[in-house]
C-alpha cells in the first residue's frame, strides 16, 4: 500500500470549474494550434459557405451526432466531419401532432461560449498524453440556429429509432466541432472500410487497494466481462468469459488479440449491429449484420465476391492483426488507463471516508478544471529532460522488455502516494475518459489493376513497410492534419490503414458516486451469477516504443 500525501489542490485550482474555465479555452486552443504544421486547427469558420444537404449523418453516441461532409469539393471542409452536441427532448412525441418534439434547450454554460471545450480539452491534455499523431485536431466550426434547424430535420430519419425518441441536435448550441473524417472517402477513386472498436477497460486493478471481498473477482476478471453479467441478467459466468475481453485485446499476444478480433465480431453479428464495441463503415455509410446489402457490400470491399460471413471475418481479421500489434496505440492507451487509474476506485473512495466522513464520495466538489486536467498531463508525461510515469511505464528497460506486474504496481504506488485527494479524483476522471473512447481503423486503398498479376487480398496484408507522409495540406489531403508523419501510417501495397482515436471527453465531477455504486453493482453480480475469482490474465512486457507522442 502506497503512503498517501493528503493534500487538497489550492482554493484557486480545486474551484475552477470545467465551465467556468472555458472562457480561455479559445485563446489557449489557439497557442496550442499554432504550434501544428497544419493550418487544419486554426481559426474559428462558419458553415454557411455549405449547405445542409452538403452533410450526411453518420453515427452518434451518448452527447454528439457526427455527420460527413458529401457535397462538392472544397478546400475547408472536404475530408471532415462535424460533430454536433445533443439535448434531451421536452417530450418524446407531440400529443397533438403525433411528431417528435423538438430538443429542449440546454441549459449548460457551455452553449453562451465561443468554442466547444472539447477543443481546449483535446489540444491540451488528449493529445500530449496519448500521442499528437493518433489523436485527429478539432476545429471550432460557429453554428447558425436555421441552418442547424434543416441540418437536424433532413437527417432524422437516418437515426436509430431509439435514439430519435430520447434526444436530437442541440438547435441552440453557438458552435460546433470539425474534424477529420476517418470514415468517408478522401477521393471519388478510393475504396474506404473503417472498424470501430471501443476497447473499454484494459486493466485488472491492484489487489491491495481493492477490499477482502471485492478482490477475488476484481483482480482476477475483467470490467466488462463481469458487467455483461449485470447488462444481462440470467446470462451464465461462463457464457460471459466466452465473449469479448479486452485483457486479451491489449495482451500484445498475436493469438489473444486474433480472439479478441474475432469475439468483437461475433458480438457484432450476434447482436444485429447493436452492441457498440464494434461498428463497420464502408464508403462512409455504416453497415449492419443483419441488413441484407451488408454482406454484398463485405464482399466487394474484400474481393471475396463467394465468401461467408465466417470467411469474412477471418478475412477482416487478418488484415486487422498487424495494425493492432505494430501500432503504439493499445500500449499507450493501457498504460494511461492504468496510471491514472492506481488505486481503484475503492482506493479513492476509502480515502475519501478517511477525509470527509459520512460524505458521499465527491459530493459537493467543483468540476475538475482544464488546468487540474493539465496539471495531471503534466506529472504522467514529467518535466522536459526527465522520465515521467508514463514513460517509465512504456520504456523502462534499455534492453527493451516491458515491467512485470509487481513492478508496474510498485511505480503506480509511488505515483499515487504523490498525490492530494482532489488530483485522484481528477486523475481517475481521465482514466475513465480513456476508458470510453473509441479506436478507428482506416482502410482505404486505390481501386485494383486489371492485370492479372496484380497482387491479392493475402498478398497485400503479407508483408508491410512504413512510407512518408503524404501532402501536408490538409484541403488535399485530410490525412495531413495528423501533423506530418508523426501520425499511424502503414501501407501494405495497395492497402493504407490509418489509426486514430476519437470520443475521449472529460467527465463531470458528480459521476464519482455513480462509478463507485456501478463498481458495487458489478462484481456483486459476477459473484452472484456464480463467477469465480481466479489467475490474473495480463499481457507481460509491455513496454513499447515511443509510439505516437
Amino acid at each position: 500500500m502506497f503512503n498517501h500525501r493528503r493534500r487538497r489542490s489550492s482554493a484557486s485550482s480545486s474551484s475552477s470549474s470545467s465551465s467556468s474555465s472555458s472562457s480561455s479555452y479559445s485563446s489557449s486552443s489557439s497557442s496550442s494550434s499554432s504550434s501544428s504544421s497544419s493550418s487544419f486547427s486554426t481559426g474559428p469558420l462558419t458553415l454557411t459557405s455549405t449547405a445542409p444537404s452538403h452533410w450526411s449523418y453518420t453515427a452518434e453516441g451518448g452527447a454528439n451526432i457526427v455527420f460527413r461532409y458529401t457535397g462538392p469539393p472544397s478546400r475547408l471542409f472536404t475530408g471532415t466531419v462535424l460533430r454536433l452536441r445533443k439535448s434531451k427532448r421536452s417530450t418524446s412525441i407531440s400529443p397533438h401532432t403525433g411528431n417528435l418534439d423538438r430538443p429542449s434547450r440546454s441549459s449548460s454554460a457551455e452553449e453562451e461560449e465561443e468554442e466547444d471545450p472539447s477543443i481546449a480539452f483535446s489540444a491540451q491534455v488528449v493529445r500530449p498524453l496519448l500521442g499528437r499523431g493518433l489523436v485527429p485536431p478539432l476545429r471550432s466550426v460557429r453554428l447558425e440556429r436555421e441552418w442547424v434547424g434543416e441540418l437536424a430535420r433532413r437527417e432524422e430519419g437516418r437515426r436509430p429509432q431509439g435514439r430519435r425518441r430520447e434526444d436530437g441536435v442541440d438547435e441552440e448550441r453557438k458552435c460546433g466541432v470539425l474534424t477529420t473524417d476517418l470514415v468517408g472517402k478522401w477521393t471519388e477513386e478510393e475504396e474506404v472500410l473503417t472498424v470501430e472498436i471501443k476497447p473499454k477497460w484494459a486493466f485488472l486493478p491492484s489487489p491491495p487497494h481493492l477490499s477482502s471481498s471485492s478482490r477475488p473477482y476484481k483482480a482476477s476478471h475483467s470490467r466488462t466481462t463481469m458487467h455483461r453479467i449485470l447488462k444481462h441478467p440470467g446470462l451464465s459466468a461462463a457464457d460471459a468469459k466466452r465473449a469479448y475481453d479486452p485483457l486479451d485485446l491489449f495482451s500484445r499476444d498475436p493469438a489473444r488479440v486474433r480472439k479478441a478480433l474475432e469475439d468483437l465480431w461475433d458480438g457484432w453479428v450476434g447482436s444485429g449491429g447493436e452492441a457498440n464495441n464494434l461498428r463497420v463503415f464502408v464508403a462512409g455509410r455504416r453497415v449492419e449484420p443483419g441488413v441484407p446489402s451488408t454482406h454484398p457490400t463485405l464482399q466487394s470491399f474484400l474481393h471475396s465476391p463467394t465468401a461467408s460471413l465466417p470467411t469474412l471475418k477471418s478475412h477482416l481479421t487478418a488484415l486487422l492483426l498487424p495494425h493492432l500489434l505494430s501500432s503504439p496505440l493499445l500500449p499507450r492507451l493501457r498504460a494511461l488507463q492504468r496510471a491514472l487509474d492506481p488505486i481503484d476506485i475503492e482506493g479513492v473512495s476509502s480515502l475519501w471516508a478517511a477525509a470527509h466522513p459520512g460524505v458521499p464520495l465527491a459530493h459537493g466538489e467543483p468540476e475538475v478544471s482544464r488546468g487540474e486536467y493539465e496539471d495531471v498531463a503534466r506529472v504522467l508525461l514529467g518535466a522536459e529532460g526527465e522520465r515521467g510515469v508514463l514513460r517509465r511505464m512504456l520504456h523502462p528497460h534499455a534492453h527493451g522488455h516491458g515491467l512485470g506486474r509487481e513492478e508496474e504496481d510498485a511505480l503506480l504506488d509511488a505515483h499515487a502516494g504523490a498525490l492530494g485527494l482532489r488530483e485522484l479524483v481528477a486523475s481517475y476522471l481521465l482514466s475513465m475518459s480513456f476508458k470510453d473512447c473509441s479506436i478507428l481503423l482506416r482502410l482505404a486503398r486505390s481501386p485494383p489493376s486489371p492485370s492479372p498479376s496484380s497482387p491479392s487480398y493475402h498478398r497485400s496484408h503479407s508483408s508491410h513497410r512504413r512510407t512518408p507522409s503524404a501532402a501536408s495540406d490538409p484541403s488535399r489531403n485530410p490525412s495531413a492534419a495528423f501533423e506530418g508523419a508523426e501520425h499511424e501510417h502503414v501501407e501494405l501495397q495497395k492497402w493504407d490503414v490509418r489509426v486514430g482515436v476519437i470520443d475521449v471527453d472529460p467527465k463531470p465531477v458528480g459521476r464519482m458516486g455513480r462509478y463507485e455504486r456501478v463498481d458495487r453493482e458489478v462484481w456483486g453480480a459476477w459473484r452472484e451469477a456464480g463467477g469465480w475469482g481466479g489467475e490474473r490474465k495480463e499481457g507481460v512486457g509491455l513496454g513499447v516504443g515511443e509510439g505516437g507522442k
